[in-house]
């Protein structure tokens, strides 16, 4: 069985597949290809936005997400030339049943 996860960190952190294989106990985790990214959101790879895909897929944001002291976060916005900017404490409301891990190095 395939699960599709969208992972959702900030730029700077330095994320492993082998660090979110062990969080998300899969045996075999690896980046989706571009065609893969758009069949499954809609979107292109690096405008993907944290809501309004094509399919419902599970979301797991880095533990150190919650720990940015700025009220605002900016997340692809459904385009390369586009931000989301969205306060923290709306992006979890939003994001019902999401889930923080700490998957960052």
């Amino acid at each position: 069985m395939i699960s599709i996860f969208f992972v959702s960190c900030l730029e700077k952190i330095k994320l492993t597949l082998k660090k979110i294989k062990r969080e998300l106990n899969c045996k075999e985790v690896r980046l989706a290809k571009a065609k893969e990214v758009k069949e499954i959101t809609g979107y292109d790879i690096g405008a993907v936005p944290p809501i309004a895909h094509k399919q419902k897929i599970k979301t797991i944001v880095d533990s150190k997400v919650g720990m940015l002291d700025d009220e605002e976060v900016h997340l692809g916005g459904e385009s390369h030339y586009h931000l989301l900017k969205i306060k923290k404490k709306e992006l979890v409301k939003i994001l019902q049943g999401v889930e923080i891990k700490r998957i960052s190095e």
